[in-house]
């Protein structure tokens, strides 16, 4: 992953790019779009599901970019994706055999957009149990844009 944390304040209307050290080039609003899969206010929300392993967070477990970014685009929200998955979420990975001399699968499924974006029971129950720490995940990836403010506290304090 790229520095994510940067593409966080890139937004549609600026003239904000961020440079990209590693392919060294300038980000601006679509390019972290479609790198992100999702918004760059909601970049903070995809780091949180997906982990960030520079700098130790270890986010969900079987959750990725890409997955995050589907679930996010499906649902909305962080919180959204734990209630549905704490209510039990799409029953999709159920799986019955297809051809059972190549051991060949289908899946059946709710009948929701994408299998792959659906919370599968494994799935479920992973955010489930991860779910208490998402909002510190959450925290610890958002860019925080009021460091003036915050220093005159500390201060004053």
């Amino acid at each position: 992953m790229w520095c994510a944390w940067y593409e966080q304040i890139v937004t549609e209307t600026d003239s904000i790019r961020v440079y990209n050290v590693h392919k060294q080039q300038h980000v601006d609003y679509q390019g972290a779009v479609d790198y992100f899969g999702v918004e760059p206010d909601l970049i903070p929300q995809v780091q949180s599901l997906a982990g960030d392993k520079v700098d130790g967070i270890p986010g969900i477990p079987g959750v990725g970019l890409k997955t995050a970014a589907k679930l996010l685009r499906k649902y909305g929200t962080v919180a959204e994706i734990v209630r549905q998955a704490e209510s039990g979420g799409c029953v999709s990975a159920l799986r019955m055999p297809f051809y059972k001399k190549k051991k060949k699968r289908s899946r059946v499924h709710c009948g929701c957009a994408s299998i792959v974006s659906s919370l599968t029971p494994k799935l479920s129950q992973n955010i489930t149990e991860h779910a208490e720490m998402l909002p510190m995940y959450l925290e610890l990836v958002t860019l925080r844009l009021d460091a003036e403010e915050v220093r005159k506290r500390v201060l004053v304090s």
